[in-house]
This record gives structure tokens, C-alpha cells and sequence, in this order.
């Protein structure tokens, strides 16, 4: 089913084929100075075509190594016509895997290779095995989904700058949209919750005012936020943050404002803390407050109990009508 090693010339390998390709686009310096120092000791393997050119079935990396080195000649194997596509896959699957782990691009554009070669049924659990992909639907179908996003965003995933659940939040934006947010989270360099975070607020904005996400995104205050160079990244997260928030809830941030003023005035030092209902809905507030000695717990009851007769505890416990998440 493979032949022996024979040498073939290196035009004659069509380095654009990319039918069996999976993964390969690493950095080839390492393999290079071991290529320079010790030769080609994993012969490539080649399939003929009709055209009596070579494709690629695995050794991509040692071929593009031989040729920087000015190789004219390539040290290959050629599979005969016994193997099929799916061997020809699992073959590069293989000769990936037995060096390194694949990373979720990789993954998601080895699903795509490898599917139309599985029935529905069986697909799912052969593939998650072959990619070494944990057995999970969820997990799985999220994964093939990455290969349709844009090369620049599959780049951000492989150098981790941008998480597998923010990727998934991107599915459901047009192209353009997809990349304007994720401009957007490159440059605040968001931790996985604030991005997913991010790309709720501006889509549930965008529908909440039938207006574009790249309308939301592009908007006067958030660009001048991320055009302000006298600003770190966490200050322009912060504000850009508070921005979508009090656009996306613009009764609950008012009375946010409002609470925080009031409580300002009650000058309950740092050792108390009043908390208001969860998004101002309900009347249930907290009080927490520490306290080493019997003395310290007298202050503070003192404390709450001079507070509770300010008119601005009054305010704070007035029932807030009309909060919410409309």
C-alpha cells in the first residue's frame, strides 16, 4: 500500500493541495535546524495524481523545511491507489499527533475533513477520538463552528487571545460584525467573561434599538473611550463597560447613581456595607458589616441605627418602581 523511499523532485509536489492537509501551519524554525543538522530522518508521503503530480498526504512541514534548505531532491514514500481518503486523513491525523497536540483550529478544520467520510451516527465519537477532542456534543459542535470565522480571528484562538466561548458568541453576527467585535476585545484584551459579557450587551443594544452591532460598537462614546491615549486598558474596559451597561439599562443605572449618592451621605465607613436588591428589583437590601470586639459591634449597631434616621436612608429604601431588564 507504500512504497519505498525514493527521491523525487520538489516541483513536482504541489505544495497547494491541501486536500489531507490538517494542521502543519506551525513554526517551522525548530524542525528546520534539526532538518540542517541531522537531514529528513521521516521520509514524506506522497499520492500520485492523474496529472502525474504529488499531493501532500503527511511530512507537509519537512517538505517546506527541505526546500528553505534549497533541497531539489525530497526523500518521500508514495501511497498506492489501496488507500483511501479517509486513510490518507487518519495518516496525517497520525503523523500530526505523534509529535504534538492540535489546537482548535485544527480541530474544527479536521472535523470538516473528516465528516463527509462518517455517518451521522458514528461521526461524532470517531472524529472526537481522532482529534483527541473530549466526548461532548456541545464541545464538539462549538469546535466545528470556528472554521467559518475569519483567518485573523482563527490566529487569536490559536495564540489564546481570545477564548473558545467568545469565538462561539460571534457565530451568530455577520462577517463584518464579527470582526468589528472582535477588534474591539483584541484591543481591551478582555478576560473570557467580559468578552462573552461584551457581545451580549452590544447585540441585546442592537436589537433593543433596531440599530446595527457595528453601529453600537462604532458609536461617538466608545470611540472616543478607545481614543484617549492618556488611558490604560483596564480604565478604557471599565468605561467602555459602564457605557454598554447603562445604554443597555438606562433605569437600573440611573438608580444605581442614585443609591451610591445616597449612601455616600450616610457615611457608613469601610467596615459597612448596604447592598440593594439585585438589579433593583424586589425590597429585600443586605447589611454586612466586620467587627474584632463587643465595642466595635456597639459602633457599628450605633452607626446603622444614626444612618436609618438620615433622609437619604429614606430615600434609599423608596420602593424602585419600573426596574428592570426591559
Amino acid at each position: 500500500m507504500i512504497s519505498g523511499t525514493s527521491v523525487f523532485p520538489a516541483e513536482r509536489i504541489d505544495l497547494d493541495d491541501e486536500t489531507y492537509l490538517i494542521g502543519g501551519k506551525g513554526d517551522l524554525r525548530p524542525l528546520l535546524e534539526s532538518i540542517r543538522e541531522w537531514g529528513l530522518i521521516n521520509p514524506i508521503l506522497l499520492q500520485e495524481r492523474k496529472d502525474q503530480r504529488y499531493r501532500i498526504i503527511s511530512g507537509r512541514r519537512r517538505l517546506l523545511c527541505c526546500i528553505q534548505l534549497g533541497w531539489s531532491g525530497i526523500s518521500a514514500r508514495v501511497a498506492t491507489d489501496a488507500l483511501s481518503d479517509l486513510d490518507c486523513l487518519k495518516i496525517a491525523v497520525s503523523d500530526n499527533r505523534s509529535h504534538r497536540s492540535f489546537n482548535l483550529i485544527e480541530q474544527s478544520d479536521g472535523i470538516h475533513k473528516l465528516e463527509p467520510h462518517f455517518s451521522e451516527k458514528e461521526g461524532f465519537t470517531a472524529i472526537s477520538l481522532l482529534l483527541d477532542i473530549p466526548l461532548n456534543l456541545k464541545v464538539f459542535q462549538k469546535i466545528r463552528g470556528l472554521a467559518r470565522l475569519d483567518t485573523r480571528i482563527q490566529e487569536e484562538i490559536v495564540r489564546g487571545g481570545l477564548s473558545l466561548e467568545g469565538a462561539v458568541a460571534l457565530f451568530p453576527f455577520e462577517p463584518s460584525e464579527q470582526m468589528g467585535l472582535f477588534e474591539l476585545m483584541k484591543e481591551l484584551n478582555l478576560s473570557q467573561n467580559k468578552e462573552c459579557e461584551l457581545i451580549e450587551l452590544v447585540d441585546e443594544i442592537a436589537r433593543r434599538e433596531t440599530v446595527s452591532p457595528l453601529q453600537v460598537i462604532r458609536s461617538n462614546p466608545i470611540r472616543k473611550i478607545m481614543e484617549n491615549r492618556d488611558q490604560n486598558r483596564p480604565e478604557k474596559t471599565r468605561k467602555v463597560r459602564s457605557y454598554l451597561k447603562q445604554r443597555r439599562f438606562p433605569s437600573i443605572t440611573e438608580a444605581e447613581d442614585r443609591f451610591c449618592a445616597n449612601l455616600g451621605t450616610l457615611k457608613l465607613g469601610n467596615s459597612i456595607r448596604l447592598s440593594p436588591p439585585p438589579s433593583f428589583e424586589g425590597s429585600t437590601y443586605n447589611v454586612r458589616f466586620s467587627f474584632k470586639t463587643a465595642e466595635e459591634f456597639r459602633q457599628r449597631m450605633e452607626t446603622l441605627q444614626e444612618a436609618s434616621k438620615k433622609p437619604a436612608f429614606n430615600k434609599i429604601m423608596q420602593k424602585n418602581e419600573g426596574l428592570g431588564t426591559k
